[in-house]
């Protein structure tokens, strides 16, 4: 799933969406591939399941964002916490739950 969600960040470069790509977009998906594999060849247990499902369900509430953003403008007064989200996603990665 890793190499999928990198190629979002490669549609976006290839379609010249630059306003999409922010720091955490690009660090996030040209990481996460790496290492993930090196978890999951070395580190093969059950340890990698809380991560794993953390990050797919910051994945559900970013996704949920970008789908509720694309219903138009007068939707935008009820998406008020993508920074909330946004801050999620920093303190997740700072905690190093990929």
């Amino acid at each position: 799933s890793q190499l999928l969600e990198f190629c979002d960040t490669f549609f976006f470069i290839l379609r010249k969406k630059d306003a999409q790509l922010t720091f955490l977009h690009v660090y996030h998906h040209s990481t996460m591939f790496f290492l993930w594999w090196i978890g999951i060849k070395w580190v093969p247990s059950g340890s990698t399941f809380l991560p794993a499902m953390v990050n797919s369900f910051i994945h559900v509430l970013m996704y949920s964002y970008y789908a509720l953003a694309a219903l138009g403008p007068h939707i935008a007064k009820y998406l008020w916490w993508k920074k909330y989200l946004t801050i999620l996603q920093l303190k997740i990665l700072a905690l190093g739950v990929f």
